[in-house]
This record gives structure tokens, C-alpha cells and sequence, in this order.
């Protein structure tokens, strides 16, 4: 008996737009089938709004066909008597840990699920532990799921299903707010469950290196499957992957990349399939002149520039309330410890480091939603918490985007919720309409979403729209907490493209947290290191992203480009010079190193 089979499935929303007669449906899923047999790992692919999350609560039985069927081990998801016996057998991690976590401690969180299935109290205290510890999250275990970050939060869901160990788990995007040393426990923890305890996977992500392994890849596209076949089969079609809004694991792209920008590596690639980086590393080794290694300049870090935002020696602490589980302002836990920093304007900065670190902290000193317990923070040489200062004049030139961008959405509509920032600064009806529809462009939101409720779109979707509203307001300062979180990959690159614009062509200050080291590589001027709310180091890309050390120190990873020619030099026991940042720097430079003219 299979875990789970689907056939012919069909699912609509309904969208309300605040007018009953403009109601209407959007299909999410369109004739899906599909099976997974008990101990598989599935991973699903595919753009924002492709149905993927509609998809997943719909093998768990959250939602129950429009059309077809679907059964989790011979149970029909459509019969209500088989509810409690379907979700027992199939759990799901959703996107946002924040729907799921309800106790007033992590343990008890976590112990919550075990007790609806009666399981006994000696086993669920090891089961509590044993969880915990899979997802690195020991230290947390009596703390009020308020008081956790993102990352954190996201690891106590995980934590909670690990715990009930069911037959199936769904997977919807875990690892999405996660560091890369949270991302590497997480996984660490799914391949166990899948491979020791024989636990079925089907695992949704944008981030195609977390399914290389997979048993079988599904693409899904506008509701349907579009492509589907083992990893390695997919890999073989990277243009169908590009069409669909999914891209290549590092090595495969880089191996594409090669191939064509060098007619000589693609004589020498062409039939070879490396099965890992050490054998790609070995050919390109035998292949490169040391002589074309010209050693290249030390890059300086930018300096930052006078006015602007300045931060000098703030302190910040939480305490949490012991009834409500909030954080509230007290002389313990420190979340930020003496930050000095200024950013001037036109500089585009990202702020990286483990969660928990004080970034999210840190953006609301930025523009005023929180006021340092120590030290002063200006905007412009002026104290922004000296009486009578006006921070709504503040809040539209530093206008912050936050890490869930569903938290800043309330509108009826999506064109009255953007709108809704240029209406609060006084700007008559048109100019918001104008405006609106202008950072609906920007963010690639399109048209036809202007009356659909903002809750009825997919999280990428959330995303741009709450990005789009702050963009209505034209700040000068853009504050962005994780704003490529849960994007597909074509919905990043557009994202990139408006942020490298708003940035180079308007002069906009853009300011990023991040946890993935290849994004802030590929649009960061200048980058800022934190840990436990201290600032550990600041300077430029090629000198943050190139030390190991440093970036190990606080659980984050160099980006791939960085670490595989660091790789490809000591193979061929040569110095490093001018770290490439990117695939496509890396696959110029291995290029230029096997006698390639640069394209």
C-alpha cells in the first residue's frame, strides 16, 4: 500500500475582495497526481503561488479535495471519521512556525502533539529531549515561544512533529528563516527520520541542494505538475528547470556555466558527470595555468559616509513577562551590547549572523520602533528620541520591511493595503493610486491582484506586496529583514534587480539582514557581522565572505563560489587572488585560469 496517492486532484480558493459580487475563485491545484510509497523522500518544487503549500495541506488532510481524491495509507482525506487517524499518520511543518506554536514553553510546545496521541510521560520526556536536540534547540527548551526569533521559532515547529514521529511528514518550506547552521541541523534531522526511522518525506523548498538526494522530484507550475523524475533527471534539464522558476544545485550550475563560456571545457566536460566537487576540482586542477593567477589587489572596505543613520554605544535588553510570554524592556538578556556603526547614504549594506543575533532588534532602533535602554541613535545629526523629534516623518525616509511580511498586511485588498502608507503621509486619492501601482510594478506583483485580498496570496507573493507598500512611501533608507525568505528563485532575481536599481539608480539606501551568504555576495557593498548583539566585524564583501574563520565563528558558511575556488587553488597549491563572489565571477575566472579570453 502506497502512503499517499492522488489522482486527478483539483482545488479552488475563493477571493473576497471586500465586495460580495466580486467574488470569485483561483484554481491551486489542476488535475495533480501523483504517489509516494511508505520510506520515500519526495521533494517538491516550484515558483510562488505554483500550489505547493495548497498541495501539502491537502496530503494531510487540512483540506479536503474540490475534485479527485487523495488517500494517506488507504484513507480517504474526504470521509470526516478518517481525520484524526490521517493526521496522526501524516504531520506537517508549515512556512511560519508562528501557526503552530501554541504552549507557553518550548517543552510544552512540543509535548503538546505527543499528548493528544496519548503518548506516555516517560517517553515523551525523551522524545522532548531527543527532538530538541535534532534541531538545536537544548537551550531554549523552557523559554515562552514569544520570546524566540524566527529561526528559532521555525525549530521548535520542527521540533514539535519530530516529537510524534509520524508516518509521513510534510515539510512546507522549514528551513526557510533559518541560518545555515539551523538549515544543516534540520536537515540532518529529516535524513535521519527518513533514512534510520523510515519516516516518509515529502519535502516542499525552493533551495534545490536540500533534495539532490530525494528518492523523486516533483515541478510544480500554476496548480499543475509540470515536470517530475529523479533529481538527476531533472538536473539534465536545466531550461525546463529556468522555465519553471527553479534553478541547478551549485555544482550543476557551475558545471552549465563552464560549458558555455568555454569551448575547450565543454570538449572536456561534455559526457563527464562529476559526482562531486573534489572530481570536478581534479579536472579543472589538471587543466589551469598557474601562470594566469595574477595576484589582484586587496579590496578596501568602503567607508561610511557622514549623515545618515548613526548609532553610538546602544544597548537593548528583553526580559520576558512570565504570564504573557512578551518581551518587554528590562536590564537582562542583552539583545544588542554597545553598537556604534554608522550608514550613510547611497551604501548598500547586509547584516548577517546566526538568529538570535540582534538584527531584528537592531532594524527597529533604525527608524524608531524601539528606543535604546543605552547610547543614542541619528538620523541626520539629530537624536531621534529628543522630544518632539517626528518619527512619522522618520519612519516614511527609513521605512522597514519586516522578516514576516504577513504581519504588515491588513487591507481588504492588495491595492488598498499599498496604498495605505502614501494615504497616512497625506497624499490625495490619485497620487496613492499612482503610487501603489507603480511599486506594484516595481516588485512584479501583477495587475490582476489588485482586488484580491492580501491573505489569499502565496507567501512570495505576501512578500512583494509588503514590499511593494513600503516602496509606495519612497523612503530614502530601505530597511529589508530577510527579504529573499521563501522566494523562488525567479522571484529572488527580480527581487535583486529592483533592490540593485532602487539602489544604483535612485540612490536609495538599502540596508538587508540575511542568512544566505550567496545573496549578500551577489549585492552587498559592504557587510556587517553580528553575534549574541554584538557587532563582530564590518567591511567589504571579499573580506567578510572570504574568512572562514569569522564566518564559522558565528554559524554561518562562506558562498559556494567563494569556498570551491578556495578548494581549486590548494589543489593546485597556488595562492588565492580576488575571491570570486559569484557562479557566474567563478565560472569566468576558472575560464581565464584554462587559457579562456573573458565573454
Amino acid at each position: 500500500m502506497n502512503m499517499i496517492d492522488v489522482s486527478h486532484l483539483t482545488f479552488s480558493y475563493k477571493l473576497y475582495s471586500g465586495e460580495p459580487e466580486h467574488t470569485n475563485e483561483k484554481k491551486a491545484i489542476d488535475d495533480v497526481s501523483l504517489s509516494v510509497r511508505p520510506g520515500d523522500f519526495i521533494g517538491i518544487l516550484g515558483p510562488n503561488g505554483s500550489g505547493k503549500s495548497t498541495l501539502a495541506r491537502q496530503l494531510t488532510g487540512l483540506l479536503v479535495p474540490g475534485g479527485g481524491f487523495v488517500y494517506v495509507k488507504g484513507l480517504d482525506t474526504s470521509i470526516p471519521e478518517n481525520t484524526f487517524k490521517i493526521r496522526k499518520t501524516a504531520g506537517i511543518v508549515f512556512q511560519n512556525p508562528d501557526n503552530q506554536l501554541i504552549g507557553s514553553t518550548v517543552e510544552e510546545d512540543v509535548a503538546f502533539g505527543m499528548e493528544n496521541l496519548g503518548i506516555d510521560r516517560e517517553e515523551m520526556r525523551e522524545r522532548i529531549t531527543t527532538s530538541l536536540e535534532a534541531t538545536g534547540m537544548t537551550a531554549c527548551r523552557l523559554r515562552p515561544p514569544g520570546t524566540l526569533s524566527g529561526g528559532q521559532k521555525q525549530r521548535a515547529a520542527i521540533a514539535g512533529i519530530l516529537a510524534m514521529e509520524p508516518e509521513c511528514i510534510v515539510f512546507d518550506e522549514p528551513t526557510a528563516m533559518l541560518d545555515p547552521s539551523g538549515r544543516e541541523e534540520v536537515m540532518k534531522a529529516v535524513r535521519f527520520l527518513n533514512r534510520d526511522k523510515k519516516i516518509t518525506i515529502i519535502y516542499i523548498t525552493h533551495l534545490v541542494d536540500e533534495v539532490e538526494d530525494a528518492d523523486y522530484l516533483y515541478v510544480m507550475d500554476q496548480g499543475k505538475i509540470a515536470l517530475q523524475g529523479k533529481p538527476c533527471e531533472l538536473w539534465d534539464d536545466p531550461a525546463g528547470l529556468t522555465a519553471h522558476g527553479c534553478g541547478l544545485p551549485f555544482l550543476r550550475e557551475l558545471t552549465c556555466m563552464l560549458k558555455e563560456k568555454s569551448s575547450r571545457l565543454n570538449h572536456v566536460l561534455s559526457g563527464i558527470l562529476p559526482e562531486g566537487e573534489q572530481e570536478l576540482i581534479r579536472i579543472l586542477a589538471a587543466m589551469a595555468e598557474k601562470d594566469d593567477l595574477q595576484p589582484e589587489k586587496e579590496p578596501a572596505a568602503k567607508m561610511p559616509s557622514s549623515g545618515g543613520i548613526c548609532l553610538n554605544d546602544v544597548s537593548y535588553s528583553y526580559r520576558i513577562n512570565a504570564k504573557s510570554g512578551h518581551k518587554e524592556e528590562s536590564g537582562a538578556s542583552n539583545a544588542l551590547e554597545h553598537i556604534s556603526l554608522s550608514i550613510g547614504p547611497g551604501e548598500f549594506v547586509a547584516f548577517v549572523g546566526p538568529t538570535g543575533s540582534g538584527k531584528s532588534t537592531l532594524f527597529q532602533h533604525l527608524n524608531g520602533i524601539l528606543s535604546p535602554l543605552k547610547g543614542t541613535v541619528c538620523f541626520e545629526g539629530q537624536d531621534i528620541h529628543e522630544k518632539g523629534y517626528p518619527l512619522h516623518s522618520l519612519r516614511q525616509k527609513v521605512a522597514l520591511c519586516f522578516q514576516y511580511p504577513e504581519y504588515q498586511l491588513f487591507e481588504e485588498t492588495v491595492l488598498k493595503d499599498i496604498c495605505f502608507g502614501p494615504s497616512n503621509i497625506g497624499c490625495d486619492p490619485e497620487t496613492c493610486l499612482e503610487k501603489a501601482r507603480h511599486a506594484m510594478a516595481l516588485t512584479g506583483l501583477p495587475g490582476e491582484l489588485e482586488d484580491h485580498s492580501p491573505f489569499s496570496l502565496s507567501g512570495g507573493e505576501k512578500r512583494r506586496a509588503a514590499l511593494a507598500g513600503v516602496l509606495a512611501m519612497e523612503p530614502a533608507y530601505l530597511l529589508l529583514d530577510e527579504p529573499a525568505a521563501g522566494l523562488d528563485r525567479r522571484g529572488k532575481e527580480q527581487l535583486f534587480m529592483l533592490l540593485k536599481s532602487l539602489n544604483r539608480d535612485h540612490n536609495i539606501t538599502v540596508i538587508m539582514a540575511a542568512h544566505d551568504m550567496n545573496d549578500v555576495a551577489a549585492l552587498a557593498d559592504r557587510v556587517i557581522v553580528m553575534k549574541e548583539g554584538q557587532l563582530m566585524a564590518d567591511g567589504c564583501p571579499e573580506n567578510i565572505l572570504g574568512d572562514e574563520s569569522l564566518l564559522d565563528s558565528v554559524g554561518l558558511k562562506e558562498p559556494d563560489s567563494v569556498r570551491f575556488y578556495k578548494a581549486l587553488c590548494r589543489q593546485m597549491d597556488c595562492p588565492e587572488s580576488g575571491l570570486p563572489l559569484t557562479v557566474k565571477a567563478l565560472a569566468e575566472r576558472i575560464c581565464l585560469m584554462c587559457g579562456e579570453e573573458k565573454q
